[in-house]
């Protein structure tokens, strides 16, 4: 097999191994000279065990380059032209000069069943659709976000086990290294990737989202769609948001509706029982249970909320929550107070 030298773009996802440290350590296993492009927020995230992004690759003996802005004068700096490009959860959108420069050898590792799941935030989106039929991508990177030909994809489809992101995220990385392992000795040997063309008919695509900006819960909603959306929120984010008592808090963990629980509209958002630490709140035609009620510091405050107290989310709130779309800046500065 040839000598492969991989430029790699981007950064793990939070509170994972993978994708950028994963598809890094199997290059370099496979003999590749493995060059790392990289941001401030993706070196400062945590991985599972909490250490973050940069401390990990020290450790894996990983040299990196950390840019803001992707330009092809910086990439002429450390990159040579016959390099392999593979985006992995990147934060820049490569432009035509940029693409021109790896001559048809830039590639985007995507984690959906491509076409469908374009954009960003794909797992909380997943969820609430209830979306199990699932998988992962390699595709050539074009000027449009995620519209490049197929060249390698794996399916699979989520157990009803999967429940909130975390679930889905540890799930498909039992696919993940497999994948990227037959990826790297593909492009080692030169085979000749069978390329299929998106069917833009099936597409779907889908915006980034923020907890903080996007999460907010509207009472009005049934059992079963506050249910998805709590879980659509969960670890390894903050948690969707609501009120109580004027203050703003974040529920995690629901662990069961209770649809035979007759209740009005009206009801909707109370706390009518406290059992175990488990707090029982009316919803519009039912009941939800929640097993984690937090602060806006991420303290558990179960025990300090009191029976017939509302939970509730003001107008401006929801309205914010559904016209905001946040961009990469706002993610960076939420992660750095985190």
């Amino acid at each position: 097999m040839k000598k492969l030298s991989v430029i790699l773009f981007g950064g793990n996802t939070k509170k994972q191994d993978g994708p950028l440290l994963s598809i890094a350590q199997i290059a370099k296993e496979k003999k590749c000279d493995v060059t790392i492009v990289t941001d401030k927020m993706h070196l400062d995230l945590p991985t599972k065990d909490g250490k973050t992004l940069q401390e990990k690759l020290k450790k894996n003996g990983f040299d990196w380059y950390k840019i803001k802005d992707l330009k092809l004068k910086n990439l002429e700096k450390i990159s040579k032209k016959n390099n392999i490009g593979i985006s992995v959860n990147s934060p820049w959108i490569f432009k035509k000069n940029i693409i021109d420069f790896f001559d048809g050898k830039l590639y985007n590792y995507h984690d959906t069943p491509l076409p469908k799941f374009r954009g960003t935030a794909a797992y909380t989106w997943a969820i609430l659709q209830q979306e199990k039929e699932w998988g992962i991508t390699f595709h050539k990177i074009d000027t449009s976000l995620d519209v490049g030909d197929v060249i390698k994809q794996k399916m699979f489809k989520f157990p009803k086990s999967c429940k909130i992101p975390n679930d889905y995220l540890n799930y498909k990385t039992k696919f993940e290294n497999k994948f990227f392992t037959e990826f790297i000795i593909d492009l080692k040997s030169g085979k000749e990737f069978k390329v299929k063309k998106q069917k833009h008919t099936l597409s779907t695509y889908w915006p980034r989202l923020v907890t903080p900006v996007n999460g907010y819960i509207n009472w009005n909603w049934n059992c079963e769609q506050i249910k998805l959306f709590i879980h659509a929120f969960d670890d390894p984010h903050q948690g969707s948001s609501t009120f109580i008592d004027g203050k703003k808090i974040r529920l995690k963990k629901c662990l069961k509706i209770d649809k035979k629980m007759k209740s009005h509209p009206f009801q909707a958002g109370l706390i009518f029982r406290k059992e175990n630490g488990r707090i029982f709140i009316a919803a519009s035609d039912g009941a939800i249970i929640i097993n984690e009620i937090l602060d806006v510091n991420d303290k558990k405050i179960n025990d300090n909320v009191k029976l017939g107290h509302r939970l509730y989310t003001p107008t401006k709130f929801l309205n914010s929550a559904l016209s905001n779309h946040p961009n990469y800046e706002t993610i960076k500065k939420i992660e750095s107070k985190n």
